[in-house]
């Protein structure tokens, strides 16, 4: 652009220049005339080619430089008229562009240029000062500017137009953004309401507490004058009120119910969205009497909310307005109808599954009674009665024979046997006055909230029973149940439920093994006495605190005199009552959970025992008791293998006692706990052999080492025949069968020499050493081994 504009002014200052040398200003001024009319042809070449803007930009600062000039001229000016018509075009193209300012220099160079060579060769002679020249230019000017003008306006209302409705859009934008932002603001508004509702109705477990505190919310939130809320009827059928606001009580009467069906709240849940009704009058689906209430109390429309889970009808909201209301609600406000009715579903379904899940925590599954926690809390609610004189009493029931109808005809007789008791033993027991509880198994209670006397507990007490021995019609089969009762009175037998519940178990045990039928509870026949049970409370922290400690008792091979075993004998040292001996307490831990940590903490340290033995010299095996409770439970292996590696023993460093009647607890069981233990090389001995249900089958099939004798069999021995010829026989048998025998209770060096001759292999008992603790075991062991090597004979205290 610069080079063309250069070159432009080049031409324009060699005409101004041609002009000046001749002496006269009329070449000049016929360029500036030709000029103008080569503007005039420019500028309507670019409306044709560029546009309205390029043209009028072409010819008003085209047009404005030549009338500059020619006004110079007119005052005499020559050179410097010419200078400014030189530089006028390039400032011109400077602001309207430089295609339009090209066109001007070059239009006006090519002119001037042209005029002069014109005039001075002679071909044209006009007359530069009279007024014809300057009309022609007018003539010339004038048209072109009245066409360029006109199409620049009509340019200019086409622009306005545009920017009008431009302007119309931007109104229309900000009106849609003011509208938005007043939607989203009350839409922030209603999810604020939303939010406060859910967190005030999320800890309410009541369902139609939920709905009743959350109307409010739903009022402010909807907008409506008047409200209904609803919940499904038990029944599945019908919808029944349960909070109204904004209604009189003649209109909750009218509409206390509706029958779901053909409803519009049917087709609501059907459709799973809100429905929104502008004419009442017109919805025939709406229940006709409620309709007719409300269009007579002026309400036109309505918006209908379902409360739904997972499809599931639960209830609905009702919001009913005047009317030309319903017809203005927009997204926003359908939106957060919806978030109102989700919040109300999550809600009501919350506590419903909460409701679910509490009552099965206090109901029994199968028969849909009342359990054990309810059977408490009935009896602690009836603390006014009691002031006031009441004598509540407590049955506990077991069935007879229960098992065996069970694991005959299966689970499912024997779940519709139990059905079938629960509802006779309610219809007996009565609803008022008794509440009757499944605790578990075939064990039921019943709780009587006053059972006025004795005798007339007894006398209810049998009465149930005796409707529990008529026969059950069971799948096509009569079948035929007993039940062993038992009694326990308030506050006679105990304070509260719990008490009396257990002295109910204690009567209850006692009918059955008697064959009572009914029993009423006896303090003197209650072996679980409280003294004993205090004990147990303090046996767990016997073993937090280590109070529990091992004596050893050694076992001698009466053929070589060598201390062929060690058996670790509990005790207690009780911090008051001194050291209690096992038949004490070992009972009481056998019948409770405590066994297992008792019996882990006996391992370890007998475990521990043995390993200090070892250490001394003495490798002689560590002979530990089990209980039957142990021999079920497959921890107690476990615990056994664990100890061994902890203290690095093996099998063979220890040997198992059972007794008989923990063998036939559950012998296959056992045998297969046996055998592992057998299978690891650890000893088994049978211990008090003799005295409980003995089996042959048992003695043959299961891995034992050893068998204990009694020693209340061996006691007396030497002088009861009888007891001798046992000892004999089971000595002889024990050697047929591969077995080594032990016999406990040797008191005397009579009952020695006996047992020597009878073959017997090992001895034990007061005659050899009584109990003791470890370091006296292990100095008495080093005196023993002493005196056995010893070529003369030692004195040896036992």
């Amino acid at each position: 652009m610069r080079i063309l504009l250069l070159l432009v002014t080049t031409l324009v200052l060699a005409a101004a220049l041609f002009g000046y040398l001749t002496g006269d200003t009329t070449p000049a001024r016929l360029a500036i005339r030709l000029m103008f009319a080569g503007v005039t042809a420019v500028g309507l070449v670019a409306l044709r080619l560029g546009g309205a803007t390029l043209a009028v930009g072409v010819f008003l600062y085209g047009s404005l430089a030549l009338s500059l000039a020619d006004a110079l001229l007119l005052g005499g000016i020559r050179a410097p008229s010419l200078l400014a018509l030189s530089a006028l075009p390039a400032i011109a193209g400077w602001f309207i562009g430089w295609r339009a300012g090209m066109l001007v220099a070059f239009s006006a160079g090519v002119g001037a240029c042209a005029v002069a060579w014109l005039e001075h060769t002679q071909r044209i002679a006009l007359d530069a000062t009279g007024p014809a020249d300057h009309l022609l230019t007018l003539a010339v000017m004038l048209p072109v500017s009245a066409f360029v003008g006109l199409h620049a306006h009509r340019r200019f209302l086409r622009q306005l137009r545009v920017a009008r409705e431009n302007a119309r859009r931007i109104r229309e934008e900000l009106d849609t953004r003011h509208r938005i932002q007043r939607d989203l603001q009350a839409r922030n508004s209603e999810l604020q309401l939303i939010h406060r509702l859910s967190a005030r109705i999320q800890s309410i477990r009541d369902v139609e507490a939920i709905m009743r505190v959350a109307i409010d919310t739903i009022v402010e939130v909807a907008g409506a004058e008047q409200v209904t809320t609803y919940l499904m009827a038990p029944d599945g059928r019908d919808m029944k009120l349960v909070a109204s606001h904004g209604f009189d009580a003649g209109f909750e009467h009218t509409a206390a119910r509706f029958t779901l069906q053909g409803s519009w709240s049917e087709r609501a849940f059907r459709e799973g969205r809100p429905l929104i009704a502008a004419d009442l009058a017109a919805e025939h689906l709406y229940t006709p009497a409620i309709r007719e209430a409300l269009t007579a109390r002026g309400l036109a429309g309505a918006a209908l909310l379902p409360l739904t889970e997972q499809g599931a009808p639960l209830g609905c909201v009702a919001l009913f307005y005047r009317a030309g209301v319903v017809e203005r609600f927009g997204p926003g406000r359908t939106a957060s109808l919806e978030a109102v009715a989700r919040t109300l579903s999550m809600a009501i379904a919350s506590a419903r599954h909460l409701q679910h899940l509490l009552y099965r925590a206090r109901h029994d599954s199968l028969t849909g009674l009342p359990n054990r926690i309810v059977l408490h809390e009935t009896f602690d609610g009836l603390a006014d009665r009691l002031r006031a004189g009441a004598q509540p009493a407590v049955m506990l029931l077991d069935l007879d024979r229960f098992k065996e109808i069970n694991d005959t005809l299966g689970h499912e007789v024997g779940d519709d046997l139990l059905s079938a008791i629960a509802r006779r033993l309610e219809r007996v027991a009565g609803h008022e006055d008794a509440l009757t509880c499944r605790l578990g198994g075939d064990e039921f209670a019943v709780l009587l909230r006053d059972a006025e006397s004795p005798d007339a507990a007894l006398e209810r007490a049998h009465r149930i029973r005796d409707a529990l021995e008529r026969p059950f019609d069971i799948g096509g089969m009569s079948l035929k149940i007993g039940a062993s009762l038992g009694l326990a009175l308030y506050p006679e037998h105990g304070a509260n439920s719990h008490q009396l519940l257990r002295a109910a178990d204690v009567a209850m045990y006692r009918a059955k093994h008697h064959g009572l039928g009914v029993s009423l509870y006896d303090r003197r026949t209650d072996t679980h006495s409280a003294d004993k049970l205090l004990l147990l409370a303090e046996l767990t922290e016997a073993l937090d605190e280590g109070q529990l400690v091992l004596h050893f008792q050694p076992e001698k091979e009466l053929r070589t005199g060598r201390i062929m075993g060690v058996e670790a004998l509990v005790r207690w040292r009780h911090p008051k009552r001194g050291f209690l001996a096992p038949g004490e307490f070992v009972p009481l831990v056998e019948a409770s959970e405590l066994i297992h940590p008792f019996t882990r903490a006996v391992l370890a340290m007998a475990m521990q025992a043995c390993r200090r033995l070892r250490r001394e010299g003495f490798a002689c095996p560590m002979a530990l008791n089990l209980s039957a409770r142990n021999l079920v439970d497959d921890r107690c292996v476990q615990d056994i293998e664990r100890q061994l590696r902890a203290h690095e023993l093996s099998g063979p460093d220890i040997v198992v006692e059972l007794t008989e009647t923990a063998i036939m607890h559950d012998t296959t069981q056992v045998a297969e706990l046996l055998d592992r233990l057998d299978r690891q090389g650890v000893g088994l001995a049978l211990d008090d052999f003799g005295t409980g249900f003995s089996s042959l089958a048992n003695l043959k099939r299961l891995p034992l080492d050893f068998l204990k004798i009694d020693g209340s069999f061996v006691r007396d021995m030497t002088t009861d025949e009888q007891d001798a010829i046992i000892v004999r026989s089971t000595i002889t048998l024990a050697h047929n069968l591969g077995k080594k025998v032990i016999a406990e209770g040797v008191e005397n060096a009579a009952a020695e020499r006996l047992l020597r001759e009878m073959g017997c292999d090992i001895v034990q008992g007061y005659h050899l050493a009584r109990p003791m603790p470890l370091d006296e075991l292990i100095e008495w062991m080093h005196l023993h081994e002493a005196m056995r090597l010893s070529p003369e004979p030692l004195l040896l205290s036992s």
